[in-house]
Protein backbone atom coordinates (compact mmCIF):
# COMPACT_ATOMS: atom_id res chain seq x y z
CA UNK A 1 0.00 0.00 0.00
CA UNK A 2 1.53 3.64 -1.49
CA UNK A 3 0.72 5.83 1.59
CA UNK A 4 2.83 9.05 0.89
CA UNK A 5 4.72 10.56 -1.62
CA UNK A 6 7.42 13.45 -0.54
CA UNK A 7 10.49 15.05 -2.21
CA UNK A 8 13.16 17.13 -0.55
CA UNK A 9 17.05 17.98 -1.15
CA UNK A 10 19.91 15.65 0.10
CA UNK A 11 23.37 16.36 -0.39
CA UNK A 12 22.43 19.36 -3.07
CA UNK A 13 19.98 16.57 -5.56
CA UNK A 14 16.52 16.34 -5.50
CA UNK A 15 15.03 13.35 -3.17
CA UNK A 16 11.39 12.13 -4.15
CA UNK A 17 10.32 9.21 -2.05
CA UNK A 18 7.50 7.15 -2.24
CA UNK A 19 6.57 5.68 1.29
CA UNK A 20 4.56 2.04 1.48
CA UNK A 21 3.05 0.37 4.22
CA UNK A 22 4.98 -2.41 3.50
CA UNK A 23 8.25 -3.46 2.37
CA UNK A 24 9.00 -2.87 -1.24
CA UNK A 25 10.97 -5.81 -2.62
CA UNK A 26 11.01 -5.36 -6.06
CA UNK A 27 12.12 -2.17 -8.22
CA UNK A 28 8.43 -0.73 -10.27
CA UNK A 29 8.25 -0.71 -13.51
CA UNK A 30 9.05 3.29 -15.09
CA UNK A 31 9.10 4.88 -17.96
CA UNK A 32 9.73 8.80 -19.04
CA UNK A 33 8.18 11.13 -21.30
CA UNK A 34 9.80 14.13 -23.07
CA UNK A 35 6.89 16.57 -23.51
CA UNK A 36 5.87 16.76 -21.06
CA UNK A 37 8.58 16.16 -19.10
CA UNK A 38 7.39 13.05 -16.75
CA UNK A 39 8.16 10.03 -15.15
CA UNK A 40 6.12 7.14 -14.01
CA UNK A 41 6.71 4.52 -12.01
CA UNK A 42 4.17 1.45 -11.70
CA UNK A 43 4.07 -0.83 -8.29
CA UNK A 44 1.62 -3.71 -9.34
CA UNK A 45 0.12 -5.23 -6.82
CA UNK A 46 0.02 -2.38 -4.37
CA UNK A 47 -2.71 -0.12 -3.57
CA UNK A 48 -2.89 3.31 -2.40
CA UNK A 49 -3.57 5.53 1.03
CA UNK A 50 -2.42 8.69 -0.40
CA UNK A 51 -5.11 11.14 1.00
CA UNK A 52 -5.04 13.85 -2.29
CA UNK A 53 -4.37 11.64 -5.84
CA UNK A 54 -2.26 15.55 -6.60
CA UNK A 55 0.63 16.29 -4.47
CA UNK A 56 2.29 19.47 -4.90
CA UNK A 57 5.99 18.82 -3.95
CA UNK A 58 7.67 22.16 -4.60
CA UNK A 59 11.15 21.79 -5.53
CA UNK A 60 13.14 23.42 -8.59
CA UNK A 61 12.51 20.65 -10.89
CA UNK A 62 10.08 17.88 -9.65
CA UNK A 63 6.75 20.38 -9.38
CA UNK A 64 4.27 17.58 -8.59
CA UNK A 65 3.09 13.81 -8.58
CA UNK A 66 -0.01 12.29 -9.50
CA UNK A 67 -0.81 8.86 -7.46
CA UNK A 68 -3.71 7.01 -8.97
CA UNK A 69 -4.70 3.21 -8.36
CA UNK A 70 -6.55 1.44 -10.89
CA UNK A 71 -6.77 -2.38 -12.05
CA UNK A 72 -4.14 -4.08 -8.70
CA UNK A 73 -1.41 -1.28 -9.43
CA UNK A 74 -0.46 2.06 -8.50
CA UNK A 75 1.00 4.49 -10.72
CA UNK A 76 2.85 7.29 -9.25
CA UNK A 77 3.26 9.98 -12.13
CA UNK A 78 6.42 13.09 -11.68
CA UNK A 79 5.64 15.87 -13.14
CA UNK A 80 9.11 17.88 -13.84
CA UNK A 81 9.84 21.60 -15.39
CA UNK A 82 12.29 19.85 -17.27
CA UNK A 83 13.66 15.44 -18.96
CA UNK A 84 16.15 14.87 -16.09
CA UNK A 85 18.51 11.68 -15.70
CA UNK A 86 17.31 9.16 -13.08
CA UNK A 87 18.44 7.00 -9.78
CA UNK A 88 16.63 4.73 -7.96
CA UNK A 89 16.93 3.05 -4.30
CA UNK A 90 14.35 1.19 -2.03
CA UNK A 91 15.22 0.45 1.42
CA UNK A 92 12.48 -1.03 3.72
CA UNK A 93 9.18 0.66 3.14
CA UNK A 94 10.82 3.22 1.00
CA UNK A 95 11.90 3.82 -2.77
CA UNK A 96 14.09 7.07 -3.29
CA UNK A 97 13.77 8.51 -6.92
CA UNK A 98 17.25 11.38 -7.49
CA UNK A 99 16.94 12.96 -9.86
CA UNK A 100 20.33 14.45 -11.61
CA UNK A 101 20.79 18.48 -11.61
CA UNK A 102 20.04 20.02 -14.59
CA UNK A 103 21.04 23.37 -15.42
CA UNK A 104 19.07 25.91 -16.55
CA UNK A 105 19.11 29.21 -18.62
CA UNK A 106 17.76 32.79 -17.48
CA UNK A 107 14.52 31.68 -19.89
CA UNK A 108 14.15 28.77 -17.56
CA UNK A 109 14.79 26.72 -20.59
CA UNK A 110 17.06 23.48 -20.30
CA UNK A 111 20.48 24.12 -21.61
CA UNK A 112 22.13 22.41 -24.18
CA UNK A 113 24.39 19.93 -23.21
CA UNK A 114 27.57 20.43 -23.75
CA UNK A 115 29.35 19.90 -27.02
CA UNK A 116 32.61 17.33 -27.45
CA UNK A 117 34.41 17.33 -30.24
CA UNK A 118 36.36 13.78 -31.16
CA UNK A 119 39.56 13.47 -32.70
CA UNK A 120 38.70 10.54 -35.21
CA UNK A 121 37.79 11.22 -38.77
CA UNK A 122 40.40 15.09 -38.60
CA UNK A 123 40.60 15.74 -41.55
CA UNK A 124 37.81 14.10 -43.82
CA UNK A 125 34.46 16.59 -44.10
CA UNK A 126 31.31 16.02 -45.85
CA UNK A 127 31.31 18.56 -48.41
CA UNK A 128 28.43 19.67 -51.20
CA UNK A 129 25.47 17.85 -50.32
CA UNK A 130 22.32 17.79 -52.41
CA UNK A 131 18.74 17.68 -50.71
CA UNK A 132 15.94 16.79 -52.99
CA UNK A 133 12.35 15.96 -52.76
CA UNK A 134 11.58 12.51 -54.95
CA UNK A 135 7.81 12.85 -56.23
CA UNK A 136 6.60 11.15 -53.20
CA UNK A 137 7.64 13.38 -51.09
CA UNK A 138 10.31 11.87 -49.43
CA UNK A 139 13.91 13.18 -49.23
CA UNK A 140 16.76 12.29 -50.74
CA UNK A 141 20.82 13.03 -50.68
Amino acid sequence: MIKAVSGQYKGGMEVLTIHAQDVIDVDPVSFSTQSPPRIAFDFVGYGSAVERSAIQLGLRNAKSAVVVHANGRTRVILNLQNTAPYMISRTGTSFEVQLADVVTDVGGKQAAPPVTQSSAGVGSAVKDIDFRRAPDGAGRL
